[in-house]
């Protein structure tokens, strides 16, 4: 990698592709060139240790069990559970996929999808909130897990369990409960506002990023080629800020 300037954030941070720079900035591999800075001042991490002491914490994808998922969707909560596609039995994705809670809720992953229990969910079908509050129960304690492992402030659910969370939030907060007991209180679990439009929303304010940050510079670095003029007014307004 060469000529990159990430700037990351105070809190969490989800690196995706970059493996060999997290591993940098956790102290596993050290740096060939360049400076690294962690809240403006120059930071040499020596090792592992040293990054830990400095708040720097990396869950790497190397453990995972599948090329194209990461190890949270397998952590292991029901050894004698369905069988997952990476070939082991009880992991959360294989409880609380979207294939588990169509199956549930008594409908066929082959033939129904979200889309279906969620419109079950506005009916107020019976059997799909059973089947939910099921659910409910293996978020909970998957989440659980994460909470102590990384200690957040605020958890936010996304995608399907995003959409499904409020027929299922008394299930889910019970078993984080019962999990972490008064640690419950220190933890936020919210349902993403973006809904399923958070992957799009998210891939264009990265493809605008530079642009809405410093418009003037980006131009200037792109010495004045011209570009398509912008037609979304609401991209145009706040690249005019």
């Amino acid at each position: 990698m060469e000529k990159l300037k990430p700037k990351i954030d105070a809190g969490n941070c989800k690196v995706a592709g970059e493996s060999t720079l997290s591993k940098c900035i956790a102290g596993i591999y050290p740096f060939d060139s360049g400076e690294l800075y962690l809240e403006g001042e120059r930071g040499d991490i020596a090792d592992p240790a040293h990054a830990n002491d400095l708040g720097i914490e990396v869950v790497h994808q190397d453990l995972a069990r599948c090329d194209n998922s990461d190890i949270v969707h397998h952590l292991i909560l029901d050894p004698g559970g369905p069988l997952c596609r990476c070939g082991a039995r009880g992991c959360w994705e294989a409880l609380v996929g979207n294939a588990a809670i169509v199956r549930a809720v008594g409908r066929d992953p082959g033939v129904s999808d979200i889309d279906d229990v969620l419109a079950d969910v506005a009916a107020g079908h019976r059997g799909t909130l059973v089947g939910l509050r099921r659910i409910g129960e293996w978020v909970g304690l998957g989440l659980a897990s994460l909470i102590n492992l990384f200690n957040p402030e605020v958890v936010v659910l996304g995608g399907s369990l995003g959409s499904l969370y409020p027929a299922m939030e008394t299930s889910v907060r019970s078993a984080v409960g019962r999990a972490l007991g008064p640690m419950l209180e220190n933890v936020a679990i919210v349902r993403s506002e973006l809904g399923a439009d958070a992957q799009l929303l998210g891939g264009a304010e990265v493809a605008f990023a530079d642009l809405l940050y410093d418009p003037v510079g980006t131009m200037r670095a792109l010495g004045g080629r011209r570009r398509a003029p912008i037609t979304d007014s609401r991209i145009r307004s706040a690249a005019g800020d």
